[in-house]
C-alpha cells in the first residue's frame, strides 16, 4: 500500500501541465512552426507528391518532435548518440544497467512499455517529458518507483505500475557516464512475434527512425539465439548504411563454450550482407569473465572522440532535398513529353490529329508551369522553416547550421548509372574489363560520396574510366561522350 501512494504522487508530480499563457519565446515559436508543418506543408502535397511521401512525412515529423524535445531539455542536443538496439528482451536496458554499474533503467517486460530513455554525463538528474510536452524534474528514487508492468508475472504481489502511456521520454545524467560526449539512447524492441499487442507499424518503425537518427549504434543479439536472426539483419540492412554499428553479443555466459564460435558466424554473417558492422564482440551482465568489456569502451572511446555532428539541420535539409529532386524529376519528364510533342506536331499533317495533340501539348504545358509553381512555393516554405528553427535553436544554444551551409547534404551524380546508358548508346557490349572498370568506378563513387569527396573529383573519375572504355572499344571518345559529360548534363538523384 505504501508503494502505491508513492507511486501515486510520482504520478500526480509528472502528469503536471503548465499553464500555455506562462510559455517562453522557444515555446511560442514552436507552435508556430507545428502549424507551418500541420497546414502549409501538407496543403502542399495536395496536388502533387512522390510515392514515398508518407514515409517523408513520418520521418520530418519525427525530427520535429526530437528537435522540440531537445529544445525542452537542449543539455544533450550537442552531443553525438549512440543508440541502442535490438529485438525485444535481447538485454538493451540490462545492458546499460550493468555498463554504467548503477540499476537506473526499468527493465522492460512487455514491447509496448519502453520509452525512449537519454543517458548522458553530467551531474545527477532525472527529468521527463510527459504527455504534455512539459518537462518535470524527478528523483531517481521516483524513475525506479515507476517500473514496466509485467502482465505474465505469476507474484500475486503488483508491485509494479505501468507509466509508459505518460511519458514522451526520459532524461538522465548520471556520473557514472563517463562519456562527455555521448549520449546513450535505449531504444524500444523492434518486435516481438508472439506478443498479442505488438504493432508493426509502431514499434518497428520507432525503433527505426529513433536508430536512423543516431550517430553510431550498437545492437544488441541475445546469445541464447545462437546467430544473429534474419529478421535482425533485414532491420539493420533497413537503417542508413552510414552509420557505424558495433554488435554486442549478450549473456555470454550462458553459451561459454560456444560464444567465440558465435562471434566468428555473426562476423561471417554480417560482412557477407555487406552491413556496416565495425565489430562483433560479447557481453555478460552476470559474469565480467565472458565480457569483452575492455574492446567494448574502447570502441565507445573512439567515438567519443568524434566530431560532434549535430543532425537537425542534416534531417530537415535532407526532406526538402528529396521534395526538390521530386519536382526536378517531374520538370525533366514533362520536358521531355514536351518535346516529343513537338516533334510529332512537325511530321504530322491530319488535321484532326494536330487538333488533338495541339491539345494535349497545351496540358503538358500547364502541368510543366504548375510543377514550376510548386518548386517555388518549396523553396519559400523552406526559407520560413529554416528561419523559424534557427530563431528557436538559438534561443536555447542549440546550434543548427543555416541551410547553405550544410555543404554535407550533396546531391549525389549516378555515374555508374551514365556508365552504363553511355555504354548502351554505343553498343558496347559487357566484356570482363568493361564490367571491371565500371564495377571499380562505384566503388570509388560511393566511397566518395560517403567522405563527403568534392563532386569534380567523381567527375574526373567518370571521365577517366568512360575514356578507358571508349579506347579498348575502339570508340571515339569525344564524339560519343558529350551529352554524358558535363556539369550541365547530369542527371542528379
Amino acid at each position: 500500500m505504501d508503494d502505491f501512494v508513492k507511486v501515486a504522487e510520482v504520478v500526480l508530480k509528472i502528469l503536471k501541465n503548465n499553464d500555455t499563457d506562462n510559455l517562453g519565446e522557444a515555446e511560442r515559436l514552436l507552435i508556430d512552426l507545428k502549424k507551418i508543418i500541420e497546414k502549409d506543408l501538407y496543403d502542399f502535397f495536395k496536388e502533387y507528391s512522390p510515392d514515398n511521401i508518407t514515409e517523408l512525412l513520418y520521418n520530418f515529423n519525427y525530427e520535429f518532435t526530437r528537435f522540440s524535445e531537445f529544445v525542452k531539455f537542449p543539455d544533450f542536443a550537442e552531443r553525438n548518440i549512440i543508440g541502442i538496439g535490438g529485438k525485444f528482451s535481447s538485454g538493451k536496458s540490462s545492458f546499460l544497467n550493468a555498463f554504467l554499474d548503477e540499476k537506473i533503467l526499468p527493465v522492460a517486460v512487455t514491447p509496448t512499455t519502453s520509452i525512449p530513455t537519454f543517458i548522458g554525463n553530467g551531474v545527477d538528474f532525472a527529468a521527463v517529458l510527459n504527455i504534455f510536452n512539459n518537462l518535470i524534474q524527478i528523483e531517481k528514487d521516483e524513475l525506479k518507483l515507476l517500473k514496466h508492468s509485467d502482465n505474465n508475472s505469476d507474484n500475486d504481489d503488483k508491485s509494479e505500475y505501468p507509466y509508459s502511456h505518460l511519458l514522451k521520454k526520459i532524461f538522465i545524467k548520471t556520473s557514472k557516464m563517463e562519456y562527455k560526449n555521448l549520449v546513450f539512447l535505449d531504444t524500444p524492441g523492434y518486435s516481438k512475434g508472439e506478443a498479442e499487442d505488438y504493432s508493426e507499424n509502431t514499434d518497428k518503425k520507432i525503433a527505426k527512425v529513433q536508430l536512423n537518427n543516431s550517430n553510431f549504434i550498437i545492437w544488441l543479439v541475445d546469445a541464447d539465439n545462437g546467430t544473429i536472426s534474419k529478421e535482425d539483419i533485414d532491420f539493420l540492412k533497413s537503417l542508413n548504411p552510414e552509420i557505424e554499428i558495433l554488435i554486442v553479443v549478450t549473456k555470454a555466459d550462458k553459451k561459454q563454450t560456444e560464444i567465440d564460435s558465435i562471434l566468428k558466424y555473426i562476423k561471417n554473417e554480417v560482412s557477407s550482407k555487406g552491413l556496416n558492422v565495425i565489430d562483433v564482440l560479447s557481453f555478460s551482465a552476470r559474469k565480467k569473465t565472458f565480457s569483452q568489456i575492455d574492446e567494448i569502451k574502447k570502441q565507445i572511446d573512439i567515438w567519443n572522440k568524434n566530431k560532434i555532428d549535430v543532425l537537425f539541420g542534416k534531417n530537415f535539409k535532407l526532406f526538402f532535398v528529396e521534395l526538390s529532386d521530386f519536382f526536378n524529376t517531374e520538370e525533366e519528364e514533362l520536358k521531355k513529353e514536351l518535346n516529343k510533342l513537338n516533334r510529332t506536331l512537325t511530321l504530322v499533317d491530319n488535321n484532326d490529329v494536330l487538333g488533338e495533340l495541339n491539345i494535349l501539348n497545351q496540358r503538358v504545358k500547364i502541368k510543366l508551369d504548375k510543377i514550376k509553381e510548386k518548386r517555388k512555393e518549396l523553396e519559400k516554405l523552406q526559407l520560413t522553416f529554416f528561419k523559424n528553427i534557427k530563431k528557436t535553436a538559438s534561443l536555447t544554444n542549440i546550434n543548427i547550421p543555416e541551410p547553405d551551409e550544410i555543404s554535407f547534404i550533396k546531391k549525389k551524380a549516378d555515374f555508374g548509372g551514365l556508365l552504363k546508358e553511355f555504354k548502351k548508346k554505343n553498343n558496347i557490349k559487357d566484356s570482363n574489363l568493361d564490367l571491371f572498370f565500371i564495377k571499380e568506378f562505384e566503388f570509388k563513387e560511393g566511397v566518395n560520396f560517403l567522405k563527403d569527396v568534392d563532386y569534380e573529383i567523381s567527375l574526373q573519375e567518370f571521365t577517366k574510366i568512360s575514356k578507358e572504355i571508349c579506347f579498348y572499344n575502339d570508340i571515339n571518345y569525344e564524339e560519343y561522350s558529350k551529352e554524358f559529360i558535363g556539369m550541365n548534363e547530369i542527371n542528379f538523384y
